[in-house]
């Protein structure tokens, strides 16, 4: 048994060089592995804190949302008072140029918060996506 040429001893030595090879290459994979779910940790992480900024923003449009709100509700009342009691003719014309900045300045005014609302929910969005990917490629990884 001890003759190094037998044909099984060669074949049992054949099997454990590619077993050692093949104990390698799975180390080789387990690390490249454990990199990639670092890597993935990490960019989850940075997700999750841009998460947070942009609920902030979204919080912050809402409120800027109210506040102009509130502003448009007075520009009404004035304007109903107005028109319920008008002021006399010398200074109508006067108060239509007033009224036509005042028209002006409102639609500018509506027209911001819906830009910035559009901007909120495409970032909404994105995040929402990026990390449903992320929780994909976490599940596939595992």
């Amino acid at each position: 048994m001890d003759d190094k040429n037998c044909k099984d001893c060669i074949q049992i030595e054949n099997l454990k060089n590619k077993l050692e090879s093949f104990e390698k290459g799975l180390k080789n994979s387990e690390e490249k592995a454990y990199g990639m779910v670092l890597k993935l940790q990490d960019r989850v992480g940075t997700l999750e804190r841009q998460g947070d900024k942009n609920e902030e923003r979204v919080l912050m449009i809402f409120n800027i949302l109210n506040e102009i709100k509130d502003s448009v509700k007075v520009i009404a009342d004035k304007i109903d008072d107005f028109e319920r009691h008008p002021p006399g003719n010398e200074n109508m014309e006067a108060l239509k140029l007033d009224m036509k900045e005042l028209s002006v300045r409102i639609k500018t005014v509506e027209d911001k918060p819906a830009r910035r609302w559009d901007e909120a929910t495409r970032t909404i969005i994105l995040v929402l996506v990026t990390q449903i990917i992320m929780f994909i490629i976490s599940r596939i990884l595992k």
